[in-house]
This record gives C-alpha cells, sequence and structure tokens, in this order.
C-alpha cells in the first residue's frame, strides 16, 4: 500500500540509513502520543506498547482514500476510521485521546482512540460497527485506480470486554499481502476504536492480536474512573 505522504521525510531517512533515536531529528520532533483528555490517558497505547519498529505519527483517519463498493463496507470504514467523540454523539465536552504509529518496512499504521461518550452512546456504535460487519464478508474498493478485493476474517473477540468485535479484511497470497484490522470495545461509556491497515508480516498483521490486547487491557482499566466536573481543580 501506498505511504502516506506525510512520511515521505521518515522514508527518506531510513533509506538513507538513519536509524534508530536520530530518525526523530530527519524531519522534525515526532507527535506526541496519548494527546487528549488527561482522564483517558491512562488507556493510550505508547511507545512500550507497540513493537520498537513502530514510530510515533500523526493522528489521522486511518482509511483515509479508500473508497468501498458496498455501502456496508464502506459504512464500516467511516465508523472504524473516525477520530472524533461527535462522530459517536458525542459533545464538545466529551473526553477523548488518541495515539497513531507507523512502521516503514513493511509498511503499515496503527491508530487508538478512547473516547468517553453521552449515556448509551457507545454501546450503540460498537452496534452499528457490529452490523457493518455482517453486511461486509468482502470489502472491494478502489485505490486510485486499482481495484483491490479484500476477504473477511473475524479475530477472536477481546475477552476483558464483553461488548466488542474484531475484524480483519486482507488480501493475499503475494509478495506482499495487506490487510485492514479494526477493534472496537466499550466499558460501560468509554469506547475504544482501534485501526491498523498495513501489509501482513510474522506473528500476524504487524502484531496487531498483540497490541490491541495491550489496548483492551487498559480499557478495561479506566472501569470506576470518572472525568473531572467542570470548574473543578
Amino acid at each position: 500500500m501506498p505511504r502516506t505522504v506525510r512520511y515521505v521525510a521518515f522514508a527518506a531517512c531510513a533509506a538513507l540509513g538513519v536509524a534508530g533515536p536520530a530518525l526523530t531529528d530527519c524531519g522534525g520532533a515526532p507527535p506526541r502520543t496519548g494527546a487528549g483528555s488527561a482522564v483517558l490517558a491512562a488507556a493510550v497505547l505508547t511507545g512500550r506498547d507497540v513493537p520498537p519498529e513502530f514510530l510515533p505519527a500523526e493522528d489521522q483517519h486511518p482509511f483515509d482514500g479508500l473508497r468501498p463498493d458496498d455501502p456496508y463496507c464502506a459504512r464500516l470504514l467511516r465508523i472504524t476510521g473516525a477520530i472524533r467523540a461527535r462522530d459517536f454523539g458525542g459533545d464538545g465536552g466529551s473526553p477523548e485521546a488518541h495515539a497513531a504509529f507507523y512502521r516503514l518496512e513493511p509498511e503499515a499504521t496503527l491508530v487508538q482512540h478512547v473516547f468517553r461518550l453521552p449515556s448509551g452512546k457507545a454501546a450503540a456504535a460498537v452496534d452499528r460497527g457490529r452490523r457493518a460487519v455482517a453486511g461486509c464478508p468482502r470489502l472491494t474498493f478502489t485505490f486510485g485506480y486499482r481495484g483491490i478485493g479484500m476477504r473477511r476474517a473475524l479475530l477472536r473477540r477481546p475477552a476483558a470486554v464483553p461488548d466488542a468485535f474484531a475484524v480483519r479484511y486482507w488480501s493475499g497470497p503475494g509478495p506482499q499481502p495487506v490487510a485492514l484490522d479494526m477493534i472496537m470495545a466499550r466499558t460501560a461509556d468509554d469506547l475504544l476504536v482501534l485501526a491498523a491497515p498495513g501489509a501482513l508480516g510474522a506473528g500476524g498483521a504487524h502484531g496487531f492480536e498483540g497490541i490491541a490486547a495491550k489496548a483492551i487491557a487498559k480499557l478495561a482499566a479506566l472501569r470506576g474512573t470518572t472525568p473531572p466536573q467542570a470548574g473543578a481543580p
């Protein structure tokens, strides 16, 4: 899959053999992970939660540019690719936080969002996503002038959070099979959305299952926390 344009500078650095901490000096400082509401910061993935080859990235729509032919599939990518609380019925005061990472070789992106929504909105969002998955057994889309068909594979549902789904759409075999991995999960009114488009590598799609398990555990640990009241110190 084509590299995101905003990472061309980093790709050029890698091609020149710049690696490790020096990479952050080529093309500017890396974006901050865990950005957003302090009340949800504990639920956000950090660099310690992902393999070392994943680098911090800017917040982004993970499926930007993908145009599925089927309306259910298009709805699924809109839901799992949303990056603002208002996209799920939140208001201007709804706490939200995010983290994003990318890998140069093989290419992959991982985008996480956590939202604390008004009552009932998180459950409704997961239900909409689940119904969109059910209506999208095969995802066909056009990227530029090329059409690609991807098959659905249901991943193991996260056990730590009962209201959740996990799905992968993948294309292969081939020299570089690709996948779109998505998880939505909620506990009470806290919603997790995790999306990872990219090349399949050893250990699954960019080690997605292991990273997702950490994100789910962090979401489950939010139980019992409450957002600060307006005007509170």
